[in-house]
């Protein structure tokens, strides 16, 4: 089982996901489409993340993102608990 999440420096967001990473964006449609991280991150709203869970590989670490951390921290903990390399 994958350890607790923990939060990542930018620098280290970009190693990971340089490294194969998942990254996931679990903000509402609007807050997206007023800016995000420009690569291909996943856009998978959190109130759709349980239902869209078996999308995401479990071979690889995810990285959760939302705007303020509150939200990806509790998409990063459902997952760590579920066997993930969440953050």
């Amino acid at each position: 089982m994958a350890g607790a999440p923990e939060d990542l420096s930018p620098a280290r967001v970009v190693e990971l996901v340089q490294a194969g990473a998942h990254l996931i964006d679990v903000r509402e449609a609007y807050e997206r489409e007023a800016g995000r991280i420009p690569d291909d991150s996943a856009h998978i709203e959190m109130d759709r993340l349980g239902e869209e869970a078996g999308s995401v590989d479990r071979e690889r670490p995810v990285i959760f993102y939302c705007r303020t951390g509150s939200r990806s921290m509790l998409a990063a903990q459902a997952f760590a608990a579920a066997g993930y390399d969440a953050h």
